[in-house]
């Protein structure tokens, strides 16, 4: 058993152990990414899972065992949430929408590469939301902002 985990997400997932960089096994592998494609696809549907999910992504071609741990934390998260309902009530045509945008500078200490993550609201529904590392290494927090507002 395992117990739940209440915040998603991994900010040291910098790898200090040298065994965390040894490659899985072929069957154990093959276990983890299915694992990992099962999760992407869940971030679809459940925004909180986008950022957490982005890692284990990346690592499906070459998975290692410090993978694994990313893993857990995930489904330990997953472990503590009840089912994600997405509501959508009766509203007038919406006049405008809306948008916001974040972004985690510098990222995980590994790569260093910042994300961006936004959501698009019309009236009150939720159209879009999304997650996904920005192309250039921004040198502050406020370049990050930047990159993540316009959308690079």
């Amino acid at each position: 058993t395992t117990r739940p985990l209440t915040v998603n997400g991994d900010k040291d997932s910098k790898p200090d152990e040298e065994y965390e960089m040894e490659e899985l096994g072929k069957e154990e592998a093959t276990k983890f990414r299915g694992m990992a494609a099962r999760i992407n696809f869940m971030s679809v549907d459940c925004p909180d899972l986008q950022f957490p999910s982005k890692q284990p992504a990346r690592d499906i071609s070459k998975p290692k065992l410090g993978s694994w741990k990313m893993l857990k934390k995930i489904a330990r998260y997953l472990l503590s949430r009840n089912a994600v309902g997405w509501k959508y009530e009766w509203q007038d045509e919406a006049r405008c929408s809306h948008t916001a945008s974040d972004s985690d500078w510098g990222g995980t200490a590994a790569d260093r590469k910042s994300t961006s993550g936004g959501i698009w609201v019309i009236g009150n529904h939720c159209v879009k939301t999304w997650c996904a590392s920005q192309g250039a290494f921004a040198l502050s927090s406020a370049e990050a902002e930047f990159y993540a507002m316009v959308g690079q």
